[in-house]
């Protein structure tokens, strides 16, 4: 059975590849194209001895509520960020000083806010001369706060249909 099996695709590979451009152009250029475009991205890559680039956020949490540690927590996975608790004067001073690429200033009523479904409008300070760590801590901040919003957005759903299903009775059971 394996032999008619190889025989087959040995008869398949030998009509498919007996011109010489079906070889050329299913064999040889995929090779060459890769080749040369391997060659042409390769000055791209970081060094492998250089570390990935990090920067420093300084965050001001005036909510100190469960929802703003979520965000720190959020914050810190990102792998570009190093994360930074401080107060209003020690962030001021760090974007100074350039300790600190940006300052993140959560307001106060931000939990309560974030529960109510309300839009929360972060304070963002930035070091306008680095630009490049500015656009790079803006979109890690932004994809922090969304992961957040997105998760509370999931939660209230979910709960809106279970109160339409009556899933939660006034007792704790189903009923």
């Amino acid at each position: 059975m394996l032999r008619k099996i190889l025989d087959v695709a040995f008869l398949h590979l030998k009509t498919t590849f007996q011109e010489r451009a079906a070889l050329i152009f299913g064999l040889i250029m995929p090779v060459i194209f890769t080749f040369v475009i391997g060659m042409g991205i390769s000055g791209f890559a970081p060094d492998g001895d250089a570390p990935p680039s990090t920067w420093a956020v300084s965050v001001v949490d005036k909510d100190q509520g469960q929802h703003s540690e979520q965000l720190l927590d959020n914050l810190e996975a990102k792998a570009v960020l190093v994360v930074e608790e401080r107060d209003e004067e020690e962030a001021a001073v760090a974007l100074e000083a350039g300790e600190a690429s940006a300052t993140l200033i959560l307001p106060k009523d931000m939990s309560a806010a974030l529960l109510d479904g309300d839009s929360v409008a972060l304070e963002f300070q930035l070091r306008i001369e680095d630009q490049v760590a500015a656009q790079v801590v803006e979109q890690a901040v932004l994809a922090a706060m969304n992961e957040l919003s997105s998760s509370l957005d999931v939660a209230a759903i979910s709960l809106n249909v279970a109160d339409e299903m009556v899933l939660f009775a006034a007792n704790g059971r189903p009923s």
